[in-house]
């Protein structure tokens, strides 16, 4: 049983391997605790109290020896629902401050797998309903990875479903047959336009109204989005000109 998450919860290793032991052996007296640990008195006794004050360890006591078991993590689910309440208080806050309302100018860089998916996430949670999103992305680099491609497709299910946006999209025909068999029902939500592969994109390329989004796939994937209108247009101009090459 992997439990090292309990770590975000202050839980240090000594804590987590005795709260383990207990979970295995049941109802034990300290000298049990230390044989199936290995963890010194000490440092098994400082563990005891920091679980019992988490409540995720209780005690009785018989002749006057404590015998301790292990509980579910209850109090800790509590924490953190607490936690996160406190934490979107703290966001509907945040939202009406002034400098949230300023027009951005920036760049960011996202790493990593999860980096990737976050910078489109940003994307698609800044859409105003009916906005036109420009896409240019191949099958050179998309179609290789599955993991990337069921992300795409829950996304623009999002964006295309939940959002009412459109989705314009400049491709090539093999990656054109790839989202269309990815999205099944929805795929005639897109309008397509096809170059060939001799036309080749290092990288794909969102666009919309606030941002545009350059991602570079790779075994260590980069995302960047880039506020700034003067960019933006002129990411949008050379989609227009790709668009106007492509066929459908």
């Amino acid at each position: 049983m992997e439990l090292t998450i309990l770590e975000r919860f202050g839980l240090n290793h000594n804590d987590i391997v005795v709260y383990k032991a207990l979970l295995t052996i049941g109802r034990s007296k300290t000298g049990a605790i230390m044989h199936q640990t290995g963890i010194s008195s000490s440092s098994t006794y400082a563990s005891l109290a920091s679980l019992v004050s988490r409540g995720l360890v209780s005690y009785q006591v018989r002749n006057n020896v404590k015998y301790y078991q292990a509980e579910m993590p209850e109090q800790l689910l509590e924490e953190t629902k607490k936690q996160a309440h406190a934490l979107e208080k703290i966001m509907q806050e945040i939202v009406f401050l002034p400098i949230q309302h300023a027009e951005r100018n920036e760049v960011n860089l996202y790493q990593g797998v999860q980096g990737f998916k976050r910078a489109f996430e940003v994307m698609a949670g800044e859409l105003k309903a009916g906005e036109m999103v420009s896409v240019i992305t191949y099958s050179t680099h998309y179609g290789k990875s599955k993991s990337v491609r069921q992300f795409f497709a829950a996304l623009d299910r999002r964006i295309l479903v939940q959002t009412k946006c459109k989705i314009n999209i400049v491709v090539d025909e093999d990656l054109k047959k790839i989202i269309t068999e990815d999205r099944n029902s929805f795929a005639k939500r897109y309008t397509f336009r096809c170059l060939p592969k001799e036309y080749f994109s290092p990288c794909c390329v969102n666009i919309s109204d606030s941002m545009v989004v350059l991602g570079v796939w790779g075994k260590n994937p980069i995302a960047f989005t880039i506020r700034n209108h003067g960019v933006i247009d002129s990411f949008r101009s050379n989609f227009n000109f790709l668009w106007d090459k492509g066929k459908k």
